[in-house]
């Protein structure tokens, strides 16, 4: 293979290996038999706006974004999502991400990945189109997502890949160490506290009560990587008349979490609390 600037800075390569590469073996995708009428309003509120996100984004390709460094319209899409629609509509989401899905030799579509507490979809960062509901064990799958599109090939390999171009096989999911190191709170405005913390969310959990907090925090770059993060509290315990629901007036977690003090949300008591990271 050989590569060459034509006039106008357009990079042409040639004598690229004429084959397709075949489908992998790997676990099938499994559907969500059943899932919660909040990830149900969840997936609505993405419906009912990711068409007019997508209208009004910048139109900057994947490729053009890669070059300048900036945010693709699946990223920014993405973003306005996480930070603005959702949060505006009361939707909480465990992790919202970006995935790009390759296939045959050229093909790549941008994916969106949008993880309830008990189900997953991806949403075709291109046009909007959104798949099945996953259940949270089932492998990343957004095969019938490239069925409108004619490049593609039904033995054609499809690959997905992370923000960094590294293969996945299966979702993001929270875990317990950091994913680089020297990660950071994002910044936030003045006199909140730094991370984006969202307010404290809390439920039955048997006999006791599970609490939870998310914020972002991000690697200093360049590029700038978000990350969302999150403190889960669990074996709380009630007082007074709070019988285990999110307190009436919820506050963000005061003072901001870190991996080394996570915090506990008040008005809870005999919380075991952990620090984690979804990639």
């Amino acid at each position: 293979m050989k590569s060459k600037t034509h006039p106008g800075s357009s990079l042409v390569s040639e004598n690229l290996p004429l084959r397709k590469f075949k489908r992998s073996t790997s676990a099938p995708a499994v559907a969500a038999l059943s899932f919660s009428t909040g990830t149900m309003d969840g997936i609505n509120v993405i419906i009912d706006n990711i068409g007019n996100l997508l209208d009004n984004a910048t139109d900057v390709t994947e490729a053009q974004a890669a070059l300048s460094g900036g945010e693709s319209q699946a990223d920014l899409v993405m973003r306005l999502l996480r930070d603005d629609i959702l949060p505006t509509n009361n939707v909480t989401v465990e992790a919202i991400d970006r995935i790009d899905m390759s296939f045959g030799i050229y093909g790549n579509v941008p994916l969106i990945y949008v993880r309830f507490t008990d189900s997953y979809v991806l949403i075709d960062g291109v046009d909007g189109t959104m798949s099945q509901v996953f259940d949270l064990t089932s492998p990343l799958d957004g095969r019938a997502l490239l069925e409108r599109y004619t490049d593609f090939q039904g033995d054609d390999s499809v690959r997905y890949f992370n923000k960094f171009g590294c293969v996945m096989q299966v979702a993001p999911t929270w875990r317990d160490t950091p994913p680089v190191p020297g990660i950071v709170p994002t910044p936030g405005p003045p006199g909140t506290p730094a991370g984006l913390w969202q307010p404290w969310q809390c439920s039955a959990q048997g006999h006791t009560c599970r609490c939870t907090a998310s914020g972002t925090y991000q690697d200093p770059g360049p590029p700038v990587v978000p990350y969302t993060v999150r403190v889960i509290c669990s074996f709380c315990s009630a007082t007074g008349t709070n019988n285990c629901t999110t307190p009436t007036t919820p506050g963000t977690p005061a003072p901001a979490p870190t991996p080394a003090t996570p915090g506990t949300p008040v008005p809870y008591t005999g919380c075991s609390c952990k620090f984690q990271y979804m990639y």
